[in-house]
């Protein structure tokens, strides 16, 4: 299978899904949306997209309001995360909102300009990174882990890309004996 091929397919089809909904537009009533992910590195492997919406300070009244606009889009299923004082310590600081439709999960995460930019520089950094990587090895690797049940409850697309890129993970099997070790380095 031609992994960029596929990657670009569905970059395309989240084009479609964000116009289609006008989601952008809803969004852009709000503050500055921003597209980090996979999205932005053009390197997707399933129906998952991630935006960060950059609110003026921590105004969780116009979070309401964010998520208000979303649920009039039909045939949605909403979930909602308020992560403002960090209790998940895996996820942005922000609210996140959930949405899933027609296969589709996008996630939203409503930030102030401080944490907006530090996902930015995130998003930044690994933009420059994968610039010069081997998109097909990694798009296959991330694809044979994406059909793991344990992926996004036990590691994140982000283990992926900091094992293919900083050790050099090219299978499946490389990757479990890697994020093994990780988890028993790492304090709980």
């Amino acid at each position: 299978m031609d992994y960029l091929q596929q990657a670009q397919i569905l970059h395309d089809e989240a084009d479609k899904i964000l116009s289609d909904m006008k989601l952008i537009d809803r969004l852009f009533e709000f503050g500055t949306v921003h597209m980090v992910g996979s999205y932005a590195y053009n390197l997707m492997v399933w129906r998952d997209l991630d935006l960060v919406l950059e609110i003026p300070g921590d105004d969780l009244k116009l979070a309401d309001d964010v998520l208000s606009s979303i649920r009039s889009i039909e045939h949605a299923t909403i979930k909602t995360l308020d992560n403002r004082n960090k209790n998940k310590k895996d996820r942005p600081k922000g609210v996140w909102i959930g949405l899933y439709i027609h296969q589709w999960k996008i996630d939203i995460w409503i930030m102030n300009p401080h944490e907006t930019a530090h996902e930015l520089s995130l998003r930044d950094r690994w933009i420059e990174k994968y610039k010069s990587i081997d998109a097909q090895s990694f798009l296959s690797l991330k694809t044979a882990l994406a059909k793991d049940p344990d992926y996004h409850k036990a590691f994140s697309s982000v283990d992926i890309y900091e094992a293919f890129c900083h050790e050099q993970v090219l299978s499946a099997r490389e990757f479990y004996a890697w994020f093994n070790k990780k988890k028993q380095r790492s304090p709980i």
